[in-house]
């Protein structure tokens, strides 16, 4: 069987386009490989012919993958992310799917053009966090009543500290989603808090 027998398409993104286009080479498990577009009415996907497999998520491979995808942004004002990993069997089996997508990327490239994905993380110290969690009387009462047990003496104290445990985070995230999330929210579209 030859190489061109176990090749796939990797897909990137989606672009709104009629040309034909290049985005430069990608690199995958150390070797290079083009990009292309394939095209269905005004839509197109950026592409690579790669080695079929399934390609790990590592810090390397996501990586390669986002800074491709934003280099596409950076030359297109309307972009559609697809998600890392996709490798189809063809060329003809990705005119299928943006056959089948199309309709909704009609709708969604009017509503994009333009603008851009943006993500918020937003992480809590280690000190922080600790000092979240003192500040709770029943987090300490069952922290006291667990010290000095064997885990089988105190193993209802424990599902119980778990349980307070979890809502204080719980707690913390209604606090950060009030005061970061609530006022952003309504500023861009497709918001969503996770």
């Amino acid at each position: 069987m030859s190489n061109q027998d176990n090749a796939g398409i990797y897909i990137f993104c989606g672009i709104q386009t009629n040309e034909k286009e290049e985005f430069g080479p990608v690199s995958f498990d150390g070797k290079e490989y083009d990009t292309f577009t394939i095209h269905y009415q005004d839509a197109a996907m950026v592409a690579a012919k790669v080695p079929m497999k399934i390609y790990p998520p590592n810090k390397e491979n996501l990586f390669m993958h986002q800074q491709l995808v934003s280099k596409v942004m950076q030359s297109k004002d309307v972009v559609i992310p697809i998600s890392f990993g996709n490798v189809f069997h063809s060329t003809e089996d990705v005119e299928v799917l943006l056959e089948n997508l199309y309709p909704q990327f009609a709708r969604l490239f009017p509503e994009i053009k333009g603008k851009m994905e943006l993500g918020l993380k937003v992480i809590g110290k280690k000190d922080w966090l600790k000092s979240q969690m003192n500040e709770s009387q029943k987090v300490k009462r069952l922290t006291r009543q667990v010290n000095g047990k064997s885990a089988e003496a105190s193993y209802y104290e424990r599902i119980q500290l778990g349980g307070a445990t979890q809502e204080v985070v719980s707690s913390l995230i209604r606090d950060i989603e009030a005061d970061i999330y609530a006022p952003i929210k309504n500023k861009g579209r497709g918001s969503e808090a996770q």
